[in-house]
């Protein structure tokens, strides 16, 4: 899943936040949300950089921008993802019988591009996936507004970019941080089963504000400070 933004739209009709990431303890780049609820729909901005350390050797700059239903639901997601010599740009819109994707991609100077609509055939091949697809944004305020308790599990359809997956989310246990306030740990992990990359754990508040989160990379894992 891509990016990670976190606010829940039945506390505020407007939140930013900014999103640290630390690799090994060091900091490794860091990233702004703006979400902004109205009329039922949520709109949300982010923009994505590495550290200056890091910008040289493998310079990132990416945005991503999600519009969807507060209900549940996504109506249409961009990004951009300008990662070293890798440059991608995708505009999904979500449809009744699946989604329009086009996609630009330049790798190495070469150029590739793509334009076909993915039929939504997960969804219905899969019990769980009861309700509309999300994009990969808009899923983790479908979580965070679940107000999950300790033994409750959700379970979303979420349009990966090329297709859909089953996402699950489980609130593990309460846990107590360092400083001693209170969270509760939610488990997020879709795709394969037993696929640990892109697995996260969330940990929230008791009204589901963000503390931070691990996620799983193939670099290893990666935690993402909030404020």
């Amino acid at each position: 899943m891509t990016g990670l933004l976190l606010w829940s739209a039945t506390a505020f009709a407007e939140e930013r936040l900014t999103l640290t990431a630390r690799w090994m303890g060091v900091e490794a780049g860091t990233a702004t949300m703006l979400a902004v609820v109205k009329d039922g729909l949520r709109d949300v901005a982010v923009t994505a950089t590495n550290s200056a350390w890091l910008a040289d050797l493998y310079p990132v700059d990416d945005a991503m921008q999600s519009h969807a239903r507060v209900a549940g639901g996504a109506e249409r997601y961009s990004a951009r993802f300008h990662e070293g010599r890798f440059l991608e740009e995708e505009d999904l819109l979500f449809l009744p019988a699946g989604v329009h994707v086009v996609r630009d991609q330049v790798v190495n100077g070469a150029r590739l591009t793509t334009d076909t609509v993915v039929t939504d055939s997960a969804r219905h091949q899969n019990p769980q996936l009861t309700v509309r697809p999300e994009d990969p944004i808009s899923a983790f305020y479908r979580i965070r507004e679940a107000n999950l308790q300790v033994g409750e599990t959700l379970a979303l359809p979420v349009f990966d970019g090329r297709q859909t997956v089953a996402v699950l989310a489980t609130c593990v246990r309460p846990e107590t941080l360092p400083d001693g306030s209170l969270t509760r740990l939610i488990a997020i992990r879709g795709g394969k089963a037993g696929d640990i990359k892109g697995a996260m754990d969330l940990y929230v508040t008791a009204d589901n504000r963000p503390v931070y989160a691990v996620i799983q990379t193939a670099a290893g894992p990666i935690r993402i400070d909030v404020q």
